[in-house]
């Protein structure tokens, strides 16, 4: 599956200086149903890295979250609320 330029522009690589450990913290804190991220390191290096996150998370927009999505398909289907007897609503950006 080839990605398409988009989501090229998104993915980790040397020309977009993004890793893909950045990329999937990035997508876990936009997540509005993460409450807290817990990161885990064993060097100074690591934590450097994880910061670098704030910068493609103040970039973070809706049509990133759609791209991120559709490619891999990361929605997916809510729970019912058993009080309500409706599907619960994604917390997601949208």
């Amino acid at each position: 599956m080839k990605p398409n330029a988009a989501l090229e522009a998104l993915l980790p690589s040397p020309k977009t200086c993004v890793t893909q450990a950045q990329l999937a913290l990035c997508w876990a804190i936009a997540n509005e149903d993460t409450s807290i991220a817990l990161l885990g390191f064993s060097k100074i290096s690591q934590v450097e890295e994880n910061i670098k996150v704030i910068e493609l998370l103040e970039k973070w927009d809706v049509e990133k979250e759609k791209i991120v999505t559709e490619h891999l398909k990361t929605d997916c289907e809510h729970e019912m609320n058993w009080r309500t007897w409706a599907p619960e609503q994604s917390l997601r950006l949208h």
